[in-house]
């Protein structure tokens, strides 16, 4: 895109734009003798600001019967000259022009200014056609979400109690509130979705319930659908973030992508994201990191195949058997943090 941009712009000629607006015709100011040694040469002035085009006028002095020898520079401001001898600027021609202003900028100065507003045009552009295309996809879990808020309506869930989110394990987790029964839970396990759409529906799911604590499970389907290790760390990130700022006391414990047969050809990234996001926990004390992925293998390094339905993706009561352990584990050590 550069090429091409630079490839129009080079047959563009910006040759007037840089013409003088006035000659200006002030008597420049002598040359002292102990500036003698102190002529601004054009290459010299040249190496020091690179983006001016010199214009020579008269002649390097020899002696002082040439006092008013200058270098004059174009620019779109007026005539701005260079003293021959004196290191400082004269003022602009143009009173208005006498502030700080560019001074003598090159055509190339000017394409490359213009091509660098063109790219970043293209990339805001680009930018947007992403964001757009995130939300449709997050569009996709309206219906399921509403189905939520109607049954909010209908029979209120309990405050202050314990929110598990995120995606279709959650969903499924069908024996939630008989698995632990000595707390109050909230199922909000929506759809196949990444872990993004949490945060994306945070006001609408998380934020009415007020939990003392979250329980999620997601970013294995943001893995399967493309996204990088460090774009699942950024959107759990912004869900911490998010429920700091409305839920300042709500303690978030996150549980690991787990590990599954049909997804296996993804470990690495798997790991990856874990990693990121268990080192991102220990620096905060009201955050957890449940780790199930060791726990969900067996002697071969391999998923366990008899703790997964049919699909070798999702678990049966015998996977679901270990979530509740290790999760069990960390609401009592929450318990103890009171």
């Amino acid at each position: 895109m550069q090429k091409f941009l630079r490839s129009v712009l080079g047959k563009v000629r910006f040759g007037n734009l840089f013409r003088p607006t006035t000659t200006g015709n002030r008597r420049l100011p002598t040359v002292p003798q102990s500036q003698r040694d102190c002529i601004i040469q054009p290459k010299v002035a040249r190496r020091e600001l690179p983006w001016v085009r010199y214009k020579k006028r008269g002649s390097t002095p020899t002696g002082l019967d040439q006092p008013r020898t200058n270098h004059r520079c174009y620019n779109p401001f007026g005539v701005v000259d260079f003293v021959v001898g004196s290191p400082k600027v004269a003022r602009s021609s143009q009173p208005w022009a006498n502030r700080w202003n560019p001074v003598g900028i090159q055509r190339k100065c000017f394409q490359k200014i213009f091509l660098l507003g063109a790219t970043m045009l293209l990339c805001v552009s680009f930018a947007g056609q992403i964001l757009a295309t995130e939300s449709a996809d997050t569009n996709r879990w309206e219906n399921e979400i509403q189905q939520f808020e109607a049954a909010d309506k209908t029979n209120p869930p309990p405050q202050k109690a314990i929110l598990f989110i995120g995606s279709s394990s959650i969903r499924l987790w069908k024996t939630l509130a008989k698995d632990f029964p000595e707390y109050k839970v909230i199922n909000r396990g929506f759809g196949g979705s990444y872990l993004s759409d949490s945060v994306y529906f945070f006001d609408r799911i998380v934020k009415p319930y007020q939990p003392k604590m979250i329980v999620m499970y997601a970013g294995g389907n943001d893995i399967n659908a493309g996204k990088t290790p460090e774009e699942v760390f950024g959107a759990f990130t912004n869900f911490v973030a998010k429920t700091r700022k409305v839920l300042p006391r709500t303690r978030i414990a996150y549980l690991s992508i787990a590990p599954n047969p049909a997804r296996w050809s993804q470990v690495e990234q798997v790991k990856a994201a874990n990693q990121l996001i268990e080192n991102y926990t220990k620096k905060n004390s009201r955050l957890a990191f449940i780790n199930v992925f060791p726990a969900m293998l067996g002697e071969d390094g391999k998923p366990k195949p008899d703790i997964f339905l049919s699909d070798n993706l999702h678990m049966n009561p015998k996977g679901y058997a270990i979530w509740v352990s290790m999760v069990r584990s960390s609401l009592k050590e929450h318990d103890r943090r009171k």
